[in-house]
Order: structure tokens, then C-alpha cells, then sequence
């Protein structure tokens, strides 16, 4: 993704999958903007054996221009 132009070449969003249980990333990703779209149940077994579920979060395209200006409003705010 092209964060200066908000572009992600020739794609209509951008998904950001990560396990269900970390709520830090979880809301991290959703300060960013993304909308959780749910969770996938038993989506992976890790190298432990341990089968994850994994939350779905995403940006649209017609999402894009607002996300770019919260994010932007977010640093200009942190100077």
C-alpha cells in the first residue's frame, strides 16, 4: 500500500487477518480504521499445534479517502 496516495495497486481493500485472541492488535488495527469484518474459527494450526481463529479486518476502497484523513489528523495531532 502507497501510504502517501492511499493506493493499494489495483486492489478494492486491503484485509489485515490476525489471531483472535491478541485484543491489542485487534483494536490497533481498528484505531487504524479498518472495520472488523469477523472472525475465521479454526482458520490455522501453528507450529505447536494450537489451532487459531483469526479476526478479519478491512479497508475498502470508498473507505480509503476517510481512513487517510483520520490517520492524517491522528499525527498531525501527535506533531
Amino acid at each position: 500500500m502507497d501510504l502517501a496516495t492511499g493506493r493499494i495497486a489495483g486492489s478494492t481493500r486491503l484485509t489485515a487477518i490476525n489471531t483472535a485472541r491478541n485484543s491489542r492488535s485487534r483494536a490497533a488495527i481498528s484505531g487504524l480504521g479498518a472495520t472488523l469484518e469477523g472472525a475465521l474459527r479454526h482458520h490455522m494450526v501453528m507450529r505447536d499445534g494450537w489451532i487459531r481463529d483469526s479476526a478479519v479486518h478491512s479497508i475498502t476502497r470508498p473507505e480509503r479517502p476517510d481512513v487517510k484523513r483520520q490517520l492524517t489528523e491522528r499525527l498531525a495531532r501527535r506533531g
